[in-house]
């Protein structure tokens, strides 16, 4: 009685092992169904190859062109804006420099009123051959005596540019005096007739 027991018994197993080899094998046919399943399915092919179609290919191709044609317009306005800046910028820039180049004359010239400046003259010495210039200036004040050699631009001894102020005096005049006073910017056509007064 035990060796049929233990024959039923070991008959019992070698089912339940052909049983659990066929279950093991259905597990793996499986997993690889749905592997397969995945990659088809997958976001960069499964989906595209299971709704593909004409009309679907050509939404995809519109709406490429669309994104692309939205990009290029994003970059211009970028751009625009930037170059927009960069001139609202510079004609900031311009703006400032000009008032503060008027601030400065206006500043200069109420610093001049304020202290009394003594007009700046010059003598013509032609006994001597020299010219005597005198500059009177709120910051600074000089007297110099330059040869004939010197004389071909006196105005670059003084302190700022100079123009004349009053009615030009004939060359001819033995002792001739030219009030001159201090400009902010300096004064080209009063720097050529000086020069040409202090050549006589």
């Amino acid at each position: 009685r035990l060796t049929e027991e233990h024959k039923l018994l070991s008959t019992e197993k070698r089912r339940l092992e052909a049983q659990l080899s066929l279950a093991r094998s259905n597990v793996l046919k499986a997993e690889e169904l749905l592997n397969n399943k995945e990659r088809t399915v997958s976001p960069n092919r499964g989906l595209s190859q299971l709704y593909r179609n004409p009309d679907t290919t050509a939404l995809v191709g519109r709406l490429k062109e669309e994104a692309h044609r939205l990009r290029l317009e994003k970059e211009q306005l970028q751009a625009q804006v930037k170059a927009g800046k960069m001139d609202i910028r510079a004609t900031h820039m311009n703006e400032l420099q000009i008032e503060n180049q008027a601030f400065r004359e206006e500043l200069s010239r109420q610093q001049v009123g304020a202290a009394g400046l003594t007009p700046t003259w010059w003598m013509l010495l032609p006994t001597q051959g020299q010219l005597l210039t005198q500059a009177t200036h709120p910051t600074q004040s000089r007297s110099s005596v330059l040869p004939p050699a010197q004389l071909q631009w006196a105005p670059l001894a003084l302190p700022c540019p100079l123009e004349i102020e009053g009615p030009a005096l004939a060359p001819q005049t033995a002792c001739s005096r030219l009030t001159v006073t201090s400009s902010p910017a300096p004064d080209l056509a009063g720097a050529s007739r000086l020069q040409a007064w202090s050549a006589c």
